[in-house]
């Protein structure tokens, strides 16, 4: 996983080597909800209703293989981002 400057400014380490290292970043926290991100699925941490950060996950043989990690507000401007509700309306 790779974070742009403005997540590194929030706490966020630039880089995470390997499944375990992303895992460990994330073990624990809450509050990424799932969107699509220019029509590919992702994760973005939603506060008040503003997009936050957004996970851009690219995929390899069907497997997350890199995260891009993108808090730069004026990067999050350019991407349509769209909440992924359940069914149940969820």
């Amino acid at each position: 996983m790779h974070a742009d400057l403005v997540g590194q400014t929030m706490g966020t380490e630039p880089a995470y080597e390997g499944a375990a290292a992303v895992a460990a970043r994330f073990n624990g926290t809450r509050g990424a909800a799932p969107v699509t991100i220019d029509g590919e699925l992702g994760a973005a941490w939603i506060h008040a209703g503003s997009i936050k950060v957004a996970f851009v996950f690219h995929l390899e043989a069907g497997l997350v293989h890199e995260v891009e990690l993108i808090a730069d507000p004026e990067v999050l401007a350019t991407m349509d981002i769209v909440r992924v509700r359940s069914k149940s309306g969820g």
